[in-house]
């Protein structure tokens, strides 16, 4: 997703969720020239280190090309770099890596400081929304009509609105979008991707895992974010509007096959063949087609299916005299299969009304 040089964990938190939409909704939300696919051993995804995201690698070649001084790593070598130096090596990198985009982006903009030697990429609320806006909007995406941006919180360090910033996160993780995070401690500030809670934390990715060993990576990964950085800023949430993009298989998880040899099998995170977020069975209430007169094909996320008999509903539409007595209620079958579609014709199916399943056979 980047590697937070400079002050650029925002630009770090920016990446983690567009790279999230485009694993979980659209390919489409990053182009495919930044993306990296890492190649797992196995399908228990969540035994390793490394999930899909994006390409943020730099070589001492990199260094080289641009006459810039290489010191035993790449990670003290840009560090050791002025602003003028490290925005000379984004730049070269910015049709590779999207966190080099987003700065250059950022720095078009007027968002990056070149007076500041050490942490010319700081953003704060503004230039975080300024960034999302600008880097969709290349992509054809229109604010307001193909997503949404919401936010709560200022630029201020003063620590006035923690609980509610905190209520914020939680409504927009409950609903399933994860947030972008910025807090701090008395000393120094973070910006971070947060996506789970309980009644206690606040749990986020603080994107500090590059030369990690295993555990200490996971860790940083689903970390309680009150215990570094208790007071919350500014939270901001991407969401991208359902009527224009809806799930589209992504196969960006790729494993292994050694029954193959060296071939290489490619699945969405949806695919029940594989254990991304935790083990899960078949649901089959993805999607529907029509099969034959009798029954439809329910289908998984993971495009696994099985066969269902046809539901039709049936509907009060008055009520019959039967004698001096009594009224009998008249009801009428609906022509459609609830879920397919399928026009009934004589063949079986299930009535159902509402939620409740009357159980009669046609």
């Amino acid at each position: 997703m980047g590697a937070n040089y400079k002050g650029s964990c925002t630009y770090v938190a920016i990446a983690s969720i567009l790279s999230y939409y485009d694993n979980y909704l659209d390919d489409g939300i990053i182009p495919e020239q930044y993306d990296s696919v890492p190649i797992y051993s196995n399908t228990n995804i969540v035994s390793h280190n490394d999930s899909p995201g994006t390409n943020d690698t730099y070589e001492k070649k990199d260094f080289d090309s641009l006459g810039l001084k290489y010191d035993t790593n790449v990670s003290k070598s840009i560090i050791n770099l002025n602003a003028d130096e490290y925005y000379r090596l984004i730049e070269s990198k910015k049709n590779v890596s999207l966190h080099a985009k987003l700065i250059t982006i950022g720095k078009n903009l007027g968002y990056y400081d070149f007076q500041n030697d050490e942490t010319p990429c700081s953003l704060g609320l503004e230039g975080a929304i300024a960034i999302i806006n600008a880097y969709l909007n290349e992509l054809g995406l229109q604010s307001g009509k193909h997503y949404n941006v919401g936010y709560t919180g200022s630029n201020s360090s003063a620590i006035t609105n923690h609980i509610s910033i905190g209520n914020f996160v939680r409504g927009c993780v409950g609903y399933g979008s994860p947030v972008i995070l910025m807090s701090r401690n008395l000393s120094s500030a973070h910006s971070t991707v947060a996506y789970d809670y309980d009644d206690n934390y606040i749990y986020v990715n603080m994107g500090w895992t590059s030369g990690m060993e295993w555990t200490e990576s996971k860790e940083k990964t689903y970390y309680p974010i009150e215990e570094s950085y208790p007071y919350f800023i500014v939270s901001i949430c991407l969401e991208f509007n359902p009527q224009y993009f809806t799930h589209q298989h992504t196969n960006n998880y790729a494993v292994r096959n050694l029954s193959m040899g060296l071939f290489t099998d490619y699945y969405c995170y949806c695919n029940c063949n594989i254990f991304t977020y935790k083990y899960v069975d078949h649901s089959y209430d993805d999607h529907y087609i029509d099969y034959n007169e009798n029954q439809h094909k329910a289908y998984c996320r993971c495009n696994k299916y099985i066969l269902e008999t046809h539901e039709y509903e049936i509907h009060n539409v008055g009520l019959s005299l039967n004698s001096i007595w009594m009224m009998n209620p008249l009801v009428e079958i609906l022509p459609n299969c609830v879920k397919c579609g399928h026009t009934r014709g004589n063949g079986g199916g299930t009535i159902v009304t509402g939620t409740q399943d009357l159980t009669e056979i046609l």
